[in-house]
């Protein structure tokens, strides 16, 4: 929370929503905030009472998310050798308000249409928690009066949202559109160009992390993290819009991550202690929308720092004992760097440089055969 700012807003911490002290505060106003509509009876959620709830596919057809919160909190269903309750079903329903949906600007109005009157949803695993209990309940009484952000993709929900979870920057939120393309681990393909352009480029205030006396600490995991994922975030709305026959607005967007996070103090060569490939990435975008002046910039100075990054760890490899397995991982990510970039100067005519590439491969792959030897 922060003070004073949107206490509109309820934040539900599902690490925290397990317990039944929490789900008690979620069901009460706070702020601004109105209560989560949880309306499931305190016997439902008290301490002992449904922590681990199993799924059972004794039912085929597709009940609704009410259905099944007044199945497991009908006391007459509980299983009689285990005492326990279960869910029914794999396969469930919950209705959509379509006027509802617009009014509250859910969906924009260019995607009315689309809006279809179920979203269905699946258990993905033969279990659920009490937080995923609350989460279901809050689902079977949704009356898409306000918006469901979620801070992650899918996180420890297994309701099966992820296929209608629409990433808008910092937050994935739940819309009635389902996905087209699942076959996605965070679903950053599922965007729409109109907000997350408007929310990145307008919307967010963007602090002083682009100035070269501000400490950017690259042992401070979350930190580095934070940042790698913003120029991922810029890079996939690109992409997208891209494929939309936007390239100039793309180029605007890669632009101002760049300007957003340069060279110094973050570096475009982040091989330690992860693979990151956000950089290659936008290079490669730059090219895919005919602005390879800038593409080409921005892979002869990754292409510097790989380099000296080759260098530093190839002399380490014959030195440093104690931080050998540290430094080979760090090796190889760079190795795999410049076949990365091979591919790139490849695609686009870079002859030269991928001869160079090539060189590089030859002469730094040696030291991997060695380990594997």
């Amino acid at each position: 929370e922060v003070e004073e700012t949107r206490t509109d807003v309820r934040i539900a911490n599902m690490s925290l929503m397990y317990g039944e002290w929490y789900i008690d505060q979620m069901k009460s106003k706070v702020y601004q905030s109105t209560p989560l509509p949880i309306t499931m009876p305190k016997s439902a959620y008290k301490d002992g009472v449904n922590g681990d709830i199993s799924v059972r596919e004794l039912i085929k057809d597709t009940l609704t998310a009410r259905q099944i919160m007044d199945f497991v909190t009908n006391p007459a269903n509980i299983d009689k050798r285990s005492g326990e309750n279960y869910i029914p079903c794999r396969n469930f329903k919950v209705p959509v308000d379509k006027k509802a949906v617009l009014i509250n600007k859910i969906v924009a109005e260019k995607d009315s249409a689309m809006i279809p009157d179920h979203i269905y949803l699946k258990f993905t695993k033969n279990h659920i928690l009490r937080s995923e209990l609350a989460v279901l309940d809050m689902l079977s009484n949704y009356k898409w009066d306000r918006p469901i952000y979620s801070s992650s993709f899918v996180g420890d929900i297994g309701l099966g949202q992820g296929a209608y979870m629409r990433y808008d920057g910092f937050a994935y939120k739940l819309v009635p559109m389902r996905n087209s393309n699942e076959n996605t681990d965070d679903n950053r393909n599922y965007i729409d160009t109109d907000v997350l352009y408007d929310n990145l480029m307008n919307k967010y205030r963007w602090g002083n992390m682009n100035k070269a006396n501000v400490l950017v600490d690259h042992h401070v995991m979350v930190s580095l993290m934070l940042t790698l994922d913003i120029r991922g975030m810029f890079c996939s709305l690109a992409n997208k819009l891209i494929d939309e026959g936007k390239p100039d607005k793309a180029i605007a967007v890669l632009d101002r991550i760049i300007e957003l996070t340069p060279r110094n103090p973050f570096f475009y060569n982040v091989s330690y202690p992860m693979h990151d490939l956000s950089v290659t990435n936008i290079i490669e975008a730059y090219y895919k929308a005919d602005a390879p002046e800038k593409g080409k910039e921005l892979f002869d100075n990754f292409l510097d720092e790989t380099r000296k990054c080759l260098d530093f760890y190839a002399s380490m490899l014959n030195k440093s004992a104690r931080h050998y397995s540290l430094m080979y991982y760090s090796f190889g990510i760079n190795i795999d760097y410049i076949r990365i970039l091979n591919t790139i100067a490849e695609s686009y005519g870079l002859e030269k440089e991928s001869t160079e590439l090539n060189e590089l491969f030859s002469r730094y792959s040696v030291h991997l055969q060695r380990r594997q030897r």
